[in-house]
């Protein structure tokens, strides 16, 4: 079956009519697969719905004739019931205003406030059911200070940390990447009285949900979370140290990896010699 509107499609239920005559009672089922609903885009990545999947790019206005172009506001080939649900959906949007945000990969993502309201109602409901507050720590200026500046590298201070991001520059054909590059390198320095922020946090756990909030991308946020979560239980190795170990580890693999391969080709010469 083919459905001549677009919408999000909702599963229906049986509908049962009971009609009283004078002599008998007959019940009628109406049996529905579904209805469709106008989508109403409550969320948009980068001028796709993410919810049905249509483009909110504007259609181009069509000049000729030809059955099925596009003419106006709709296509001739457009049934009238899939022009009301378009209107629908258009009418619903104007009621809302939309928060457009830039995610770390370049995407346009925009949230209306219907949906955004819905999302926080529905957290809401989930705190309150679980009797907690929400905790929202702000990572830079407030648990740490990061910076760029290669100067600060040469700190070697307990409560200073090293961080390296990738770079987001196209890597040159005739340049080899070093990972240890001040470019990406960030000194992060962690505030004062960290460990007794935790501490009483974690006493106190069952009546607070904790969120870390950055300005920065995602990958930030998680490196950034990481170094709090070694220093936290003790940790002394730094994202420098892990880097070297997994180089090494790198090594030492390739390294059985080739000891494996000449082995392997010993045994087969032995064979061979046998032979």
């Amino acid at each position: 079956l083919k459905s001549p509107a677009t919408g999000v499609l909702v599963a229906g239920t049986n509908n049962e009519k009971t009609n009283n005559d004078d002599d008998s009672t007959t019940t009628t089922t109406t049996l529905i697969l579904g209805h469709i609903v106008p989508c109403t885009h409550p969320a948009i990545l980068d001028h796709l719905c993410a919810i049905c999947g249509q483009s909110t790019l504007p259609r181009p206005k069509a000049t000729t004739t030809i059955e099925g172009a596009y003419l106006g506001e709709y296509d001739t080939s457009t049934t009238q019931q899939q022009q009301q649900m378009t209107m629908a959906s258009s009418l619903e949007n104007k009621k809302t205003t939309t928060t457009t945000s830039i995610l770390a990969s370049g995407m346009t993502l925009q949230i209306s406030s219907t949906e955004a309201d819905s999302i926080a109602n529905s957290q809401n409901q989930r705190l309150w059911e679980q009797q907690k507050l929400a905790l929202v720590l702000d990572l830079d200026h407030t648990l740490v200070h990061a910076t760029a500046d290669p100067r600060a590298s040469l700190v070697t201070e307990p409560d200073v940390r090293s961080l390296f991001l990738p770079s987001q520059q196209q890597p040159n054909n005739n340049t080899t990447t070093n990972n240890n590059n001040n470019n990406n390198h960030h000194a992060v320095k962690l505030r004062p009285h960290l460990l007794e922020l935790f501490d009483d946090y974690l006493t106190r756990s069952k009546h607070y949900e904790m969120t870390v909030y950055t300005a920065g991308t995602r990958q930030y946020a998680e490196q950034i979370t990481m170094i709090l979560s070694r220093y936290l239980v003790g940790a002394t190795k730094d994202h420098a140290d892990i880097l070297k170990l997994k180089q090494e580890l790198q090594t030492a693999e390739q390294q059985m990896k080739n000891k494996q391969q000449q082995r392997k080709r010993q045994q087969e010469l032995l064979v061979s010699l046998k032979e």
